[in-house]
């Protein structure tokens, strides 16, 4: 994935993460992905943290330091501060000049997203869409992308002019602004949608925004008919129950009748952003594991089910793969 590291700072702009031109990860066929920072969940099990909060912020990363502290000295705002050889930010005074991480010899400190125009956002996914074969795709992601408002929907409309074959959204559906997620999904054609609960306290333990209205947010789904491409993450001790995913499948098969396919991720703790309020981080999830879950949302009708990550290999699910037949069981 490329990074943006301008160094800039700009109100009024969308911060955008970085972006992946030859995706397949983001949505059905090859993609653009364009990853803004903002998620309205803080999941104990998150990959990449770094994606939660819209505003840029400076990563330390602390294998690469050489502990010179040149960025110390380079910083006129005080921002950085040497805690037991720990580079520690305080986002109240840092600016995001860039000094800091532009005199790091080693990348040790780096930006996590930067502030960047529509105009420019439409540049480079002019030039980077039509690098591919067509049918050409576009998924706007996160994160939840429309936590960075209405300049998003501007960016969605300028999109529609552009030669791309379908547009998806990222969205866990937690965006309290009903005005805003309407105006979304008429300029897209689906959703990529993380759904992981149907449980009030589950939600809310990771969400500040009203079990209600996420629930609105997932009937307006079916009014306006959207296609709904779905991910679950299956993560111990959270969605790895056979009963959990049960629940799930019946749900999208009963109140989600656009869903196009369902989405397995077995969780996997390889990332080095990996949350540290995460305390199963040593814990992995068995493919055999991810072949049951599949096999309950077989039974229920899903059959556009599968499931793909770094689990996933030759080794455990060669190409004339098919899902065993097998009961539920819980």
């Amino acid at each position: 994935m490329k990074s943006v590291a301008n160094g800039t700072q700009n109100t009024g702009k969308l911060i955008l993460y970085g972006w992946d031109n030859l995706s397949t990860n983001d949505g059905p066929g090859v993609r653009l992905a364009l990853y803004f920072k903002g998620c309205s969940l803080s999941c104990p099990w998150c990959l990449n943290p770094f994606l939660q909060k819209v505003n840029p912020e400076i990563r330390w990363k602390s294998s690469r330091c050489i502990h010179d502290f040149e960025c110390i000295k380079e910083c006129k705002k005080k921002a950085i501060l040497n805690v037991n050889n720990t580079i520690i930010i305080d986002e109240e005074k840092c600016n995001f000049c860039g000094a800091c991480w532009e005199v790091c010899k080693r990348e040790g400190l780096k930006p996590a997203g930067d502030y960047i125009s529509t105009a420019q956002i439409i540049s480079l996914v002019d030039y980077e869409i039509n690098l591919q074969i067509p049918p050409r795709n576009i998924t706007l992601g996160g994160g939840e992308p429309l936590l960075q408002g209405y300049p998003m929907i501007e960016l969605l409309e300028k999109l529609k002019n552009l030669n791309i074959n379908h547009i998806l959204f990222t969205s866990c559906a937690g965006i309290d602004n009903q005005e805003l997620w309407k105006q979304a999904l008429k300029y897209t054609d689906g959703v990529l949608l993380q759904l992981f609960t149907l449980d009030k306290e589950v939600w809310q333990s990771v969400s500040n925004v009203p079990f209600e209205i996420y629930l609105r947010n997932l009937n307006d789904l079916v009014i306006l008919e959207k296609p709904v491409y779905i991910r679950i993450p299956i993560v111990p001790g959270f969605t790895n129950s056979p009963e959990t995913i049960y629940n799930l499948c019946l749900f999208i098969k009963k109140s989600l009748p656009n869903t196009k396919q369902v989405e397995f991720r077995g969780y996997v703790p390889n990332s080095s952003f990996k949350n540290p309020l995460f305390n199963l981080k040593d814990t992995n999830i068995s493919p055999d594991e991810i072949i049951k879950l599949c096999t309950v949302a077989h039974e229920i009708g899903l059959k556009e089910s599968h499931w793909r990550g770094n689990l996933r290999n030759l080794d455990n699910a060669p190409l004339n793969y098919s899902i065993p037949d097998q009961k539920m069981d819980f």
